[in-house]
């Protein structure tokens, strides 16, 4: 019993010459306060859209987007617009028949290409399509045309040495498996009318031109 009384005093001795608080029947401990974490904002033209243009330039090759006879006189074409989005900037986009100068991000500046778009292009090249990529947020559209949203593209169907694919079956396959990603794609005619044949063969106007996908 002695014994016992002698390690019960000792041990309040001990816990009384830490902190008195330990033995008074009451413990506080100090607050502990966490400061916010202040994350920064992504550049204009970072984020997933960056990530997505690096990667489908890595996939198809930077050669695959067209840079030829831009609609709105140079720079303003679809290389452009992929290599302004890779390097982290903002595309430019073009009004309606280019009749206002073309701005990176538009007249909101904040128009940037969609990244699903962009996957979705990577998936049809790794599927085993090739295409050469003739516009993107450039070019002559419609007024509320999808491009000047960042969210349209056009794209030719080619063979694989790389020259126009001439099957509509091809072109026809390559359409439905844009719209398997998602609902939006159509083969355009030259004069922007709808052809659901896909034939890449005809006079004029009349052939189709390119397939049109809106994400």
């Amino acid at each position: 019993t002695v014994l016992g009384a002698v390690i019960l005093l000792s041990s309040y001795i001990i816990l009384y010459t830490i902190n008195p608080d330990l033995v008074g029947g009451t413990l506080t401990l100090p607050k502990i306060t966490m400061q916010p974490t202040t994350i920064p904002p992504p550049p204009p033209g970072g984020g997933t859209s960056q990530i997505a243009a690096q990667n489908l330039i890595g996939v198809i090759g930077l050669n695959q987007f067209t840079n030829a006879n831009p609609d709105c006189g140079n720079p303003y074409h679809a290389r452009q617009n992929i290599q302004d989005v890779a390097a982290g900037n903002l595309p430019a986009v073009c009004s309606n028949q280019c009749t206002n100068s073309c701005t990176a991000g538009g007249s909101s500046g904040t128009v940037n290409l969609n990244p699903g778009m962009l996957n979705g292009l990577a998936a049809l090249w790794n599927a085993g399509f090739r295409f050469r990529v003739t516009s993107l947020s450039t070019g002559s559209h419609s007024p509320s045309s999808s491009h000047y949203q960042g969210n349209g593209v056009d794209i030719q169907i080619l063979f694989a040495d790389l020259t126009l694919n001439t099957s509509s079956a091809i072109w026809q396959q390559a359409r439905n498996f844009l719209n398997a990603i998602d609902a939006g794609a159509f083969c355009e005619e030259g004069d922007g009318g709808s052809n659901s044949s896909c034939s890449p063969i005809g006079s004029g106007n009349a052939a189709v031109d390119h397939i049109h996908w809106t994400y």
